[in-house]
């Protein structure tokens, strides 16, 4: 398989979402994990998206997306909506993909976050982490899409283990 190189629509988007010092409210980490990926296949299934990659840290999480017939704008209240019950505090933020070298730069910084703060070391390790639902580590709630064929070509990616 080729990797992603495709950029004729412009409807990939990073979207960045952070709360306060306080983390993620009253969750823990794997109760705050169990919630978005739900509020995930919640908003697939009415957005008709594809996620390209998901990581949650202790007090943000990085997604990388692709819409189809939404919405950045639509998706995002849908999201804040879904999520203010739960983490009232919420601040998003999206970043439109303009091209392969950014979409790529992004990936990897989404899966590094992890490894550049220190938590583990390497990017597959990490349990929350949509590499885990990826490899079949943990159960795929929604769908994930590996457009960049890391588990299939990982030498591509020289920060990642070979």
């Amino acid at each position: 398989m080729r990797p992603y190189t495709n950029f004729t629509k412009k409807n990939c988007y990073h979207i960045v979402g952070k709360v306060p010092d306080l983390g993620w409210a009253d969750m823990n980490p794997k109760e705050a994990w169990a919630f978005w990926l739900e509020v995930f296949n919640d908003l697939q299934a009415d957005h008709q998206c594809t996620y390209r990659a998901f990581v949650m840290m202790t007090n943000h999480f990085h997604l990388l997306v692709d819409f189809h017939q939404s919405t950045s704008e639509f998706f995002l209240l849908q999201l804040r909506w879904k999520a203010v019950s739960q983490i009232p505090q919420l601040d998003l933020h999206s970043e439109q993909i303009l091209g392969y070298p950014q979409y790529k730069i992004t990936y990897e910084y989404i899966y590094q976050n992890p490894v550049n703060a220190g938590l583990v070391r390497d990017a597959f390790s990490y349990p929350y982490s949509s590499l885990q639902l990826l490899s079949g580590r943990q159960e795929l709630r929604c769908c994930f899409v590996d457009n960049m064929n890391l588990f299939h070509r990982p030498a591509q990616f020289p920060r990642y283990p070979k």
